[in-house]
């Protein structure tokens, strides 16, 4: 039937069964249906050229975009997933390209703000600057080092042939600063760190500075397998427990400085030490260095140990010793054992034991001296003097020979006064060698 002018239908159109509904009452359009639900509801699919919507358009299942073949977007309202680039999306945006590396799948053009946890498995920073991060569980560094960081559990350089700079600064608590495996590292430095667990320096050839500073606490300080290292510094530690220096072959200076507690500080399997510094540590748990000098500029260095090996330098003698070395033993065995001389140039060696030598010589040589006089009155001094018997309170052994207050009353310059006075028992020997001679001049007198 053919119809060339205007065609009305005023009470309804249908046209076969369920193709086309047009219903007066409730005024919709059914194509598909005999039951129309929206104004316009169209069963079994729609397609169009272009499509252009100026309200609000929903999409209750799933939303594509693409040829059928190739997804280039895909919407599941059911699980409110959204892909690019696949049909199959895992999560609620994903991105992907068609390598997975080498091609850049997500570019933003504009600042990113991010509220909840960033997960990357590899990061390539070209330029980047870091001002206020938390990172709680793994920071490994390449080349450039992380500034700034409130926490770092694990800061791990390894299999790195050339390191010209690692600063690890400001930083709270650091659980672990690990640098193996790198053949030249121009300078390490770790400062203003509250807490540090572990400091290792493993596996390199050579370190020309290596700088640990404003550290509250440091479990362990190790340096281990280190061809060559110009310089160790340990400066501005509270507690250190162990500061290991261990299979280097030269070092410059080894420093500790600034530590008010160190157990353990070991210095072994080096070929030659120029200098070593313990210098203002309150306590020193054991010192152990198998050659070079060991200087203590100030504070007070004790020593715990058999001292074997400890002043084996080339020249056969400790040179160097300008503050006070106490050397204690914890078990009351022999504390000092060397088989070189030692020659101490400093103003006090104390030791709270006892010393066994073979010979103890005492320097007394005449060009040493001047103003050289003769005891007088000598028997009248030995009257002044009481030989006592006694028993050590540190140790409970009965021991014999003088009281120090007594003899500074009679012969003061033989009395040194410090944290306990101590006496020059030579000086004594001195004045009974003239009272032996004075008694005998007596004793003659008499005769005759």
């Amino acid at each position: 039937m053919a119809i060339n002018k205007n065609f009305v239908v005023k009470n309804g159109l249908e046209v076969s069964s369920n193709l086309i509904l047009a219903d007066a009452l409730t005024k919709s359009v059914g194509i598909a249906t005999s039951n129309p639900r929206y104004t316009l509801e169209v069963r079994g699919g729609v397609g169009v050229t272009d499509f252009y919507s100026s309200g609000i358009s929903t999409v209750k299942e799933k939303f594509y975009v693409g040829n059928g073949t190739t997804t280039i977007l895909s919407v599941l309202t059911n699980s409110t997933l959204v892909g690019i680039n696949t049909s199959s999306p895992q999560y609620l945006l994903d991105i992907r390209s068609p390598v997975s590396t080498g091609q850049t799948a997500l570019y933003v053009q504009g600042d990113v703000k991010i509220t909840g946890d960033l997960q990357i498995d590899d990061i390539n920073l070209d330029d980047a600057t870091i001002q206020d991060a938390f990172i709680s569980d793994n920071l490994i560094v390449g080349a450039n080092g992380g500034v700034g960081l409130a926490s770092a559990v694990t800061l791990s350089i390894s299999g790195v042939t050339t390191t010209q700079h690692l600063r690890v600064t400001g930083v709270t608590t650091t659980v672990n600063v690990n640098a193996t495996g790198i053949v030249t590292a121009g300078t390490l430095v770790v400062t203003g760190v509250t807490t540090t667990q572990h400091l290792r320096v493993t596996g390199v050839s050579t370190v020309v500075n290596l700088n640990a500073t404003g550290i509250v606490t440091a479990a362990t300080l190790a340096l281990t397998g280190v061809t060559t290292t110009q310089h160790l510094r340990v400066t501005g530690v509270t507690t250190a427990v162990n500061v290991n220096a261990t299979g280097i072959v030269t070092a410059g200076t080894l420093s500790v400085t600034g530590v008010t507690t160190t157990q353990h500080l070991r210095v072994t399997g080096v070929s030659t030490v120029v200098n070593l510094n313990a210098t203002g540590i309150t306590t020193l748990g054991t010192v152990k260095i198998s050659s070079g000098i060991i200087t203590a500029s100030s504070g007070v260095v004790t020593y715990y140990g058999d001292g074997s090996g400890l002043f084996n330098t080339p020249a056969g003698s400790a040179a160097g010793l300008a503050g006070e070395i106490q050397f204690n033993a914890l078990d009351g065995t022999d504390v000092f054992q060397a088989s070189s001389n030692l020659i101490f140039n400093g103003s006090d060696l104390n030791v709270s034991g006892i010393i066994t030598c073979t010979d103890l010589n005492s320097t007394s040589d005449v060009n040493l001296k001047e103003n050289i006089q003769t005891v007088e009155n000598a028997l009248d001094i030995i009257e002044l003097i009481r030989g006592v018997s006694f028993t050590w309170k540190s140790n409970g052994e009965d021991s014999m020979g003088v009281v120090a207050q007594e003899i500074e009353k009679v012969l003061p310059s033989l009395v040194h006064t410090g944290d306990k006075k101590t006496v020059n028992y030579n000086g004594i020997i001195a004045v009974l060698i003239q009272a032996i001679k004075e008694l005998k001049q007596e004793i003659e007198f008499l005769k005759k």
